[in-house]
């Protein structure tokens, strides 16, 4: 029965929609007077609208309808797996119409257990104003912010105060910003070669940092305006670095067991001035360390007191350098020394010295002890020393003695020889004065000083001090030797001259030294250990001629025959400047594997005097310009007789290379067959000297043309040295020193 009104009844549904479209373009069902501004209005107060209920099982396909896709097709879905309800197709998905949406407005009654904003399915949330991604809530626990920020506006900040927040200001990198300041940057940028930090106030703005402890306010303070820190302070000294204010602890340096001064560790690369506290006894003598602060000079471990310090330690100091190490003073100050908080000596400032009274002006050393019976009293027992000696090398004396009153004013005594004694071995001349020489001022049998010659002469007088001046009859007129002890020179304690000329006299020297090969007296022996100083030989043969040499030394090894070393020092030989002449080889000592083993390194040599240089360069699409270092190319010379030779050796894969384009201050290296790769490479030039003349040319050296030229020859011994000189004070008294040695001290010691 049912069945058969079905026909019917949607022909009179039918029929009503088709008459009220004609008529008013609207249709009411349960109404006369359908909403104007609707399609279908139904009104009822006991029944609703039943939607057509469909199975979704796939969100994203418009299954289980059939018949087309038309968006906004409205279904109810019975499906529990994606979620009963209403939904709407949008053209691509279903979309719900829950009612448990969120509101823009807010919501009531929700269970902070169950409702939530987010998703259901693997897919990140985001949000978004006007359209644009500003947070992500990602699928794998992080919250992304879609911005970096700026230090204006950084990213995260809050609405009462938006200038302070975080933002993102660079690769891995993190700032904490108030009103354009950065307080602090956390950086991670390790792929851009900087390392992990975390920095305060990296924007250089004066600004203060202080980490503060349950005690101390200011455990930690920096303070930006004068860039210190203070550690119990808010206020560092602003001389001070690290300002430390606690007064009831201090600062506790690293404790280290050191092995020796020379040995670095346990420190590895230590810098130069970094303190440990050494908790070890270790080593010995000049390397030991005792437990103590130490430092590190670049070197070496320095005590900062006690043995191998700074300091004179009152146990002795080990490992001291004469040359650095001394006990005084560094500015114009006089140093003094006391006992019984008394001065006892006094060193001026201008190096004179004093021992009970202040220094004179001209006076070395000035001892002044009234009622003791010695001022001075040197003791020694040798074989061939001396208890007391004096040099003098200028014009004045090399021991004084004055007496103002009645005795002596030299007194030697020795029991079973001379008092006072001058020697020489030498055999002179005719004419000898004594060993040393004092003047009497006085009139009849006055004698400053008795020196007396160790063998009676037979002939002639001996002599134990010689100085000649040149220019005297006291030379051979081919061969002059001469020793002047600081003659014409304050300012040396020992100077030598000979008086030419040079065009006069073929060879001359201003010192000579021999040691005898034999041990006995000899003529001059070719196996005799030579050394001629400030010289001139014109007959400095070679295979192939005569020319002249100067030479500020000859050395000559000597030996077992006469077919020794040689060398010429400070050399100019047939006009050509040379620094070393000689027929040994150039080399010099070098560190073993080994301790204390030392072996020998030899430079290389060649017939023409040649400069050479290493670099590296790189090839650039197959071509390199090399700038030869700008004083390397002043004193070369580069021409056609004189080429610049180029070795390059490749660090990588080419067609090779040639050099063009060669010149005294660059050359260009290219690649072969046209190739336009990236290679590194090394290289190695060579080049010839160029002349020198630029004082003037009789001074200069001609070094471009040398090539194997003529050496200067081994100069032999020379003869004997003839000499004359007055007798200033022949036959000295020996009978008067022998009276003042027979006499007793007149104080015991």
């Amino acid at each position: 029965m049912i069945r058969k009104l079905h026909s019917p009844i949607i022909f009179c549904l039918a029929a009503m929609l088709l008459i009220g479209v004609s008529t008013t373009a609207q249709v009411g069902i349960g109404t006369v007077s359908p909403d104007p501004g609707s399609l279908l209005d139904i009104e009822s107060t006991d029944k609703g609208l039943l939607i057509p209920r469909v199975s979704i099982a796939n969100l994203n396909t418009i299954a289980p309808i059939t018949g087309g896709a038309t968006e906004s097709l409205l279904v109810y879905n019975t499906n529990i797996s994606t979620g009963k309800g209403y939904y709407y197709w949008d053209g691509s998905q279903w979309v719900s119409l829950n009612s448990e949406d969120w509101k823009l407005r807010g919501n009531l009654g929700t269970d902070q257990n169950n409702d939530f904003v987010g998703t259901l399915d693997d897919e990140a949330l985001t949000f978004r104003t006007n359209n644009i991604q500003r947070f992500r809530v990602a699928n794998d626990d992080q919250v992304l912010a879609m911005a970096n920020g700026s230090a204006a506006r950084p990213f995260y900040s809050w609405n009462a105060d938006q200038t302070m927040g975080f933002w993102r200001s660079g690769t891995r990198q993190m700032d904490m910003v108030i009103n354009g300041s950065t307080f602090f940057n956390a950086n991670a940028n390790t792929g851009g070669g900087s390392d992990l930090e975390w920095s305060f106030n990296p924007g250089g703005v004066d600004m203060n940092l202080r980490v503060e402890t349950d005690n101390n306010a200011n455990s930690l303070f920096v303070h930006g305006e004068e860039d210190n820190v203070g550690l119990g302070t808010n206020a560092p000294n602003s001389s001070a670095q690290l300002d430390m204010a606690a007064i009831n602890k201090g600062i506790l340096i690293n404790r280290v067991a050191l092995t020796a001064t020379n040995v670095a560790s346990p420190v590895t690369a230590p810098a130069e001035g970094l303190m440990v506290y050494n908790t070890a006894n270790s080593s010995s003598g000049s390397t030991e360390v005792l437990p103590g602060f130490y430092y590190w000079d670049s070197t070496k471990w320095v005590a900062m007191g006690g043995t191998n310090g700074r300091d004179w330690s009152l146990e002795g100091n080990a490992g001291t350098n004469a040359a650095t190490n001394f006990l005084g003073t560094t500015d114009a100050t006089a140093l003094v020394l006391r006992t019984q908080n008394l001065e006892r000596m006094n060193i001026s400032a201008d190096g004179n010295a004093a021992i009970g009274s202040a220094p004179y002006g001209n006076v070395g050393l000035r001892v002044n002890k009234a009622g003791e019976d010695f001022g001075v009293l040197g003791e020694t027992n040798s074989a061939s020393g001396a208890a007391l000696a004096g040099f003098e090398s200028g014009s004045g004396d090399g021991v004084t003695g004055q007496n103002s009153g009645m005795g002596t004013g030299v007194f030697g005594y020795a029991a079973q020889n001379y008092g006072v004694l001058g020697l020489t071995p030498y055999t002179g001349g005719v004419y000898l004065t004594a060993g040393v020489v004092g003047w009497g001022s006085g009139m009849n049998n006055a004698n400053g000083l008795i020196a007396v010659t160790s063998n009676v002469a037979t002939s002639q007088q001996s002599v134990a001090f010689r100085a000649i001046s040149g220019g005297t009859t006291s030379y051979s007129p081919t061969t002059v030797l001469n020793i002047g002890v600081n003659s014409n020179s304050p300012e040396l304690a020992f100077y030598g001259q000979t008086e030419g000329p040079i065009t006069t006299y073929g060879n001359l020297d201003a010192a000579e030294f021999t040691t005898n090969y034999t041990g006995i007296q000899t003529d001059p022996d070719g196996r005799d250990p030579r050394a001629y100083l400030a010289g001139y030989r014109s007959n400095a043969t070679t295979p192939l001629g005569s020319g002249q040499t100067y030479y500020g030394a000859y050395l000559y090894s000597g030996g077992v025959n006469s077919n020794a070393s040689y060398a010429y020092a400070g050399a100019r030989h047939n006009g050509i400047n040379y620094k070393i002449i000689g027929n040994g080889i150039v080399s010099t000592i070098v560190e073993g594997t080994q301790e204390d083993d030392k072996r020998i390194m030899f430079a290389p040599e060649a017939p023409e005097v040649l400069f050479e240089d290493y670099g590296t360069g790189r090839l650039i699409n197959g071509s390199a310009t090399i700038q030869i270092d700008p004083i390397f190319s002043k004193n070369i010379v580069v021409d056609q007789q004189h080429p610049l030779k180029v070795f390059i050796q490749l660090e990588g894969d080419c067609n090779g290379v040639y050099v063009t384009n060669k010149t005294a201050s660059r050359f260009v290296v290219k690649e072969l067959k046209g190739g336009n790769n990236t290679v590194d490479f090394s290289w190695h030039i060579v080049a010839n000297r160029k002349d020198d003349f630029a004082r003037n040319a009789s001074e200069g050296s001609a070094y471009s043309s040398l090539r194997f030229p003529d050496a200067p020859s081994l100069i032999a011994p020379s003869g004997s040295i003839g000499t004359q000189i007055k007798d200033d004070k022949a036959n000295a008294t020996l009978a008067t020193l022998q009276s003042v040695a027979n006499s007793s001290p007149s104080k015991g010691n």
